[in-house]
């Protein structure tokens, strides 16, 4: 029971202590990449470690020893119902079934901002082919626009976007190193990794 308070207890200080601890975070305008990695982790040991303690506050301490391996297979031994172990079968479905909820959610969410973005992303494709040009020394779709702007749009058929205004405000050597930038954003594959931090 306190391997399972103490899961719980980290799930619920990670779930409301960490984001609140990143988003002061100075140093993470200077490592983007750690700073995301760490995002991820944190969620992830968050949903693991809420995950778990259901689990553990239900099946015996002694039964499964400190493995994770070994909780694994004492669960599927008593939804076999092939276990020795006792336990309140009705207490472990209940777990198990609080376990499935946390991990399944947290999937939903995932796969709902991919859709999403999806979307949008085919929506925005679809006003580019209207009203871009694909220029083929730049490598980049050009849109007739006021605003100096400079953007990459991920999916099946990814692209750089810049506008004229930005052609016209910056030096050759700057439109080269921006669109760079962009096409690193999509070999990077960053939406990705942005849309797992949202879900």
């Amino acid at each position: 029971m306190t391997v399972a308070l103490i899961l719980a207890t980290y799930a619920v200080l990670a779930a409301v202590l960490l984001p609140r601890a990143l988003r002061r975070a100075r140093w993470a305008d200077r490592a983007p990449r750690l700073a995301i990695s760490l995002w991820l982790a944190a969620c992830a040991s968050a949903l693991a470690s809420a995950a778990l303690a259901g689990l553990t506050a239900v099946v015996p301490a002694d039964a499964i020893g400190h493995g994770l391996a070994r909780l694994f297979e004492v669960c599927a031994a008593l939804l076999s119902g092939g276990s020795e172990i006792p336990v309140a079968s009705a207490g472990f479905r209940l777990a198990l079934l609080a376990s499935g909820l946390i991990a399944g959610r947290a999937g939903f969410c995932v796969a709902a901002v991919l859709y999403r973005a999806r979307r949008e992303r085919r929506r925005h494709a679809e006003g580019l082919d209207l009203l871009g040009r694909h220029d083929g020394e730049l490598g980049a779709v050009v849109v007739d626009y006021d605003e100096p702007l400079v953007y990459c749009l991920p999916g099946r058929r990814s692209k750089a976007v810049i506008t004229t205004a930005a052609l016209r405000s910056l030096p050759p050597e700057h439109v080269a190193a921006v669109l760079a930038h962009e096409r690193a954003h999509l070999r990077g594959r960053h939406h990705l990794v942005l849309a797992l931090a949202e879900g």
